[in-house]
């Protein structure tokens, strides 16, 4: 899952200043992206076939402790938004993998960074490989 929520309770967030130029090139090397209802509804294409897992809570947490919140948006809003995951039942149903967010897009090659990721999660590649991997991409 790449996160793209950071600027809801950080406010300006490197990398994420324009998410049409920065995110969206790693889109397609995510299986789910974790975003608001903003930009969803405004940046996103509605091509993208990802999954779409939304934040739904919200507050003044950036003055104020972060779980401090309450939530934002209703089901009806994530339903009609056709938005695929809260945690708990994935969680119980068995689901696995990673939550990344500013460890790839503001790494020196979000597009590498994504995909070594990837290759450690879908393809059991060891940490060393995936190295090599972000490195040739880098490097391309």
């Amino acid at each position: 899952m790449l996160a793209v929520d950071h600027g809801y309770f950080q406010g300006p967030t490197t990398g994420l200043e324009r998410i049409d130029i920065n995110i969206l090139p790693l889109v397609q090397h995510a299986d789910t992206l974790m975003l608001t209802r903003g930009i969803l509804q405004s940046i996103v294409p509605s091509s993208v076939s990802q999954s779409m897992v939304l934040r739904v809570s919200g507050g003044t947490s950036i003055l104020k402790e972060l779980s401090n919140e309450e939530i934002a948006v209703d089901i009806e809003d994530s339903i009609r938004l056709n938005v695929c995951a809260m945690a708990y039942r994935a969680i119980q149903e068995g689901a696995s993998g990673v939550d990344m967010g500013r460890n790839i897009f503001q790494s020196d090659s979000p597009v590498a960074m994504i995909q070594a990721v990837k290759a450690v999660v879908h393809d059991n590649e060891t940490p060393e490989k995936a190295f090599e991997l972000y490195t040739t991409i880098k490097n391309e």
